[in-house]
């Protein structure tokens, strides 16, 4: 999996979501892992290798409820954002 392979899954999850009238959706490490059939590093790495001039794309290791954050508990549910 290249970085660029990772952006275009995690982008087009997103904007199907959207479509989909579930709101902005990012996949897990977990369902990026099963796609690709790699590891939670290989993941890690290829968000590092990106380009940030394309865009986006970083791992979401929480999210804000409210006035605070909540850490996703295991790796693998960690989010894969990505956008233009």
């Amino acid at each position: 999996m290249t970085p660029d392979q990772l952006f275009e899954f995690a982008d087009k999850y997103a904007r199907q979501a959207e479509a989909d009238g579930r709101g902005t959706r990012y996949p897990t490490f977990r369902e990026v892992a099963r796609h690709f059939r790699v590891t939670h590093a290989a993941i890690e790495q290829a968000c590092e290798d990106w380009d940030s001039a394309k865009g986006y794309l970083q791992p979401a290791v929480g999210i804000k409820v409210g006035n605070s954050v909540g850490e996703f508990a295991r790796k693998g549910e960690y989010l894969v954002e990505a956008y233009v």
